[in-house]
């Protein structure tokens, strides 16, 4: 019930582990159905027609480009739309790391990207050269405060939603307020 190959792979190094400490895995396998993630880690969270992945606990180039992965092969949607957040910690690198995480999401057949935070050029940037002429929309926000008052705009019912960043870029804030603002558009408030 977890997204992701990443997770898979994740799973399946446990499962060696617990063998390998001589635990059977005929009893480990019949409980994988009852997994859950944890909060805020591709966290499915659905208001009003609109589906959010709430993956904004911890970000890295690694972990955002298995989110765009797994946003990608989302389908049955309105859009699929992309909200990335600053990674930070990242050092000297941390503008190109944005870029190229940029271009895994220009490629990935997104239909918007928003990039929000002091790297959100980077990120559009990469999107543009990853993307070509056909990628999808990007729009550049500057700070979490004006993505929670411009990003309720920019989203559509029926569309779902990856937000992505780390934890210090404080985009859990957007997110409850895509919930809020769908579940009240829902209730025609």
């Amino acid at each position: 019930p977890i997204l992701g190959l990443h997770m898979i792979q994740n799973l399946l190094a446990a499962l060696a582990a617990c063998a390998g400490i001589g635990i059977p895995l005929a009893e480990l396998l019949p409980h994988l159905g009852k997994l859950t993630g944890a909060r805020r880690r591709l966290e499915r969270r659905e208001s009003g027609g609109l589906t959010v992945y709430d993956d904004c606990y911890n970000a890295n180039p690694s972990s955002a480009e298995a989110s765009v992965r797994v946003l990608s092969g989302l389908h049955g949607y309105g859009r699929r739309v992309l909200i990335l957040g600053d990674m930070l910690e990242l050092g000297e690198t941390a503008a190109e790391l944005h870029a190229q995480v940029g271009e895994a999401a220009g490629r990935a057949g997104l239909d918007l990207v928003v990039a929000v935070g002091d790297f959100a050029g980077d990120v559009a940037r990469g999107v543009k050269t990853g993307g070509g002429k056909h990628g999808p929309q990007v729009v550049k926000i500057k700070s979490a405060e004006a993505a929670c008052k411009r990003v309720p705009g920019l989203v559509e019912r029926g569309d779902v939603v990856m937000v992505k960043a780390s934890r210090g870029a404080r985009l859990e804030r957007l997110v409850d307020r895509l919930l809020d603002e769908s579940l009240n558009a829902a209730a025609g408030r």
